[in-house]
């Protein structure tokens, strides 16, 4: 897929993609308040059991838009989705692997 600039990426998606992502920006949004804060990355981090150090959330916070609201996520992810092969384009790299088709590839060392 050819990605235009960052700020246009979200054209290049569906409308599932977009929902999806939506759905993904309302779970880190934990207070709900349409504001991805180091709140909402904390909690997060700890739901998910991973050790995380003020620090940490610091450095996750930096590499951020400032605030995190919706439609900087969308232009953000949308970006690196538009970069990925379509599904079809990636069915037939993963096709070549199966040579009885039986929807499996088998990975010998």
């Amino acid at each position: 897929m050819n990605c235009p600039q960052p700020s246009g990426a979200f054209t290049q998606i569906s409308q599932s993609q977009i929902s999806q992502i939506k759905e993904s920006f309302t779970m880190l949004d934990n207070d709900r308040d349409s504001i991805v804060s180091s709140g909402d990355l904390e909690q997060m981090l700890t739901s998910l059991g991973q050790y995380h150090s003020s620090q940490t959330i610091s450095d996750m916070m930096a590499r951020m838009p400032s605030p995190l609201q919706f439609p900087s996520y969308l232009t953000a992810m949308s970006s690196i989705l538009c970069q990925f092969s379509s599904k079809e384009e990636l069915f037939t790299a993963f096709s070549a692997f199966d040579d009885d088709d039986s929807g499996q590839a088998d990975i010998r060392t």
